[in-house]
């Protein structure tokens, strides 16, 4: 039997214990061959309805009941304007397949208290961002490490910056061995704003393949972050690996993935476009038809590339409902993208 997890993203706000929520729209991922419309109407809620938080075994039972085993993922993600949250739901399709995660490393390494207390404010200053929402939750990657448009997480961030220059090897450290997965994420996180190197990129990526989730959500973050940079180390970051994690059954390994991968196709690369073109295709598509724009945005504009369109045509055109055929169209009708 899969295992079934509920991902909380670092980027959404915390749920009121036993309050409702409304449901902002439900995607799917991993489907593949599947037949998304029986499972669509076996499902308890449509999009627009309220949902308690503390009754989700019900809305399990009905997924599990569709495909006659548990879904690889339910994802419970923040936010509309209004409050409302996407539910994203992992599908073992064709295109969900199994990832070979290191094993959990064993040394009794801590996190220390002043990374610990950062770490902690940081995920409370963003998390408050997002529900205000406005211009504080956008950022800056332009450095190689995040900067908030909120004043108070941009502070914060700034203060993780100083401190991870600082101590840059006992960060790597902290990640590479650290027992304790809730510190090798904060690890992950602080490795992005530590001085830029071949070194913190590798244990960046190896930290990809952590069999937490978190860690490889925050790792994969990280380095999505530098790829959207203009920092030259930017070109050692594997296009392999995230194109991998586009078939991982877990969102938050296909929602960073597809990030970096739009960072990385950003200079068109021909290599990084084949590579993409001839692996990453179908996963990258059942983003980019999401009905959550916010998420599937990067992916149309992966596949805006892979047919050769130029960004201010992709720009104009990636809201249009035909958009992700049309690429398609081209990329299938073309030898190079």
């Amino acid at each position: 039997m899969r295992s079934f997890g509920v991902v909380l993203m670092l980027l959404a706000a915390m749920l009121a214990r036993g309050a409702d929520f409304q449901i902002a729209g439900i995607d799917f991922f991993g489907y593949g061959d599947m037949d998304l419309d029986a499972v669509r109407a076996e499902l308890p809620v449509r999009q627009g309805d309220a949902w308690p938080e503390d009754d989700l075994q019900r809305l399990r039972d009905s997924i599990e009941g569709a495909l006659g085993e548990q879904p690889t993922d339910v994802a419970f993600v923040c936010c509309t304007p209004e409050g409302g949250r996407w539910i994203f739901i992992g599908l073992p399709g064709s295109t969900s397949k199994p990832i070979a995660f290191s094993a959990a490393p064993q040394e009794p390494l801590v996190a220390p208290p002043e990374l610990i207390r950062i770490a902690n404010d940081l995920d409370g200053a963003l998390q408050a961002s997002v529900t205000r929402g406005g211009d504080g939750v956008t950022e800056d990657q332009s450095l190689g490490y995040a900067l908030q448009t909120d004043p108070e997480s941009r502070a914060l961030q700034l203060e993780l910056r100083e401190y991870a220059l600082a101590h840059g090897p006992e960060i790597l450290a902290l990640l590479t061995d650290a027992a304790n997965a809730r510190h090798r994420g904060i690890a992950a996180t602080a490795a992005g704003y530590m001085e830029h190197s071949a070194a913190q990129i590798r244990a960046l990526r190896a930290a990809m393949s952590d069999p937490n989730p978190t860690v490889r959500n925050n790792a994969t973050r990280a380095l999505l972050v530098l790829g959207n940079s203009g920092v030259k180390l930017a070109a050692l970051i594997p296009t392999a690996s995230f194109i991998e994690l586009l078939y991982s059954g877990t969102w938050s390994d296909r929602n960073k993935a597809s990030g970096a991968l739009y960072g990385l196709t950003q200079t068109r690369d021909a290599s990084v476009f084949a590579e993409v073109k001839a692996r990453g295709l179908e996963p990258l598509v059942e983003i980019a038809r999401w009905d959550s724009d916010g998420h599937a945005r990067r992916a149309k504009w992966i596949l805006g590339r892979l047919a050769g369109l130029d960004e201010a045509t992709i720009e104009r055109r990636a809201g249009e409902a035909a958009f992700v055929d049309f690429c398609l169209d081209r990329i299938a009708n073309s030898p190079q993208p």
